[in-house]
């Protein structure tokens, strides 16, 4: 999550559209070779009267699963904060489904919460995410309790991909600062 805008009246937070359609992208084989697969089955059962190998249905149902996952419920989340309407804009945009919530400031409370993850790096040898053994720090996320209904909207993830990285605990703490500050302050 990264500020896109900040003004004495609107506050503008945006994940990164970027990483949403790399997962898209990064999933879509999966979702093709899955539904693939799937047309394979069914027109084995249908003409030939044969149940195909446990194997491969799993391994089809796994692939269609995945591209599933990632081509249609991955998501752009972005946060309006309007100090003029004093009014949080939340609005989450999944490839086929728009969601926009709109909530008083009055009933959105920002905290700091430390999560049981540790802090991960990518690995030079393997070039993949390895978590860090020897690591005490945890992951901080900051997170948006909305009042009316008990709902926790993340502002930060617990997770690093290399987009989306990590909040140590004094930055989560100075990023949920500065969007307290500004729900705070007067116009």
């Amino acid at each position: 999550m990264k500020i896109v805008e900040q003004t004495s009246t609107h506050l503008i937070l945006k994940n990164s559209g970027i990483a949403t359609w790399i997962t898209r992208l990064a999933c879509l084989p999966f979702l093709i070779l899955g539904s693939g697969g799937l047309f394979l089955i069914i027109s084995e059962i249908i003409n030939e009267k044969t149940f195909p190998p446990l194997m491969g249905i799993l391994f089809t149902l796994f692939c269609t699963y995945i591209g599933i996952l990632g081509v249609f419920w991955s998501d752009t989340r972005s946060f309006v904060f309007d100090k003029t309407k004093k009014q949080l804009n939340f609005t989450i945009k999944k490839l086929l489904k728009h969601t926009n919530r709109k909530y008083s400031f009055d009933e959105v409370a920002v905290q700091v919460k430390r999560t049981s993850r540790r802090t991960s790096r990518i690995s030079a040898e393997s070039n993949s995410l390895v978590p860090m053994r020897n690591s005490k720090e945890p992951v901080f996320v900051v997170v948006l309790q909305i009042a009316s209904n008990s709902q926790e909207i993340y502002l930060s993830g617990n997770y690093t991909l290399g987009i989306n990285r990590n909040f140590n605990r004094n930055e989560a703490v100075e990023f949920a600062k500065i969007v307290r500050d500004f729900m705070n302050t007067p116009l």
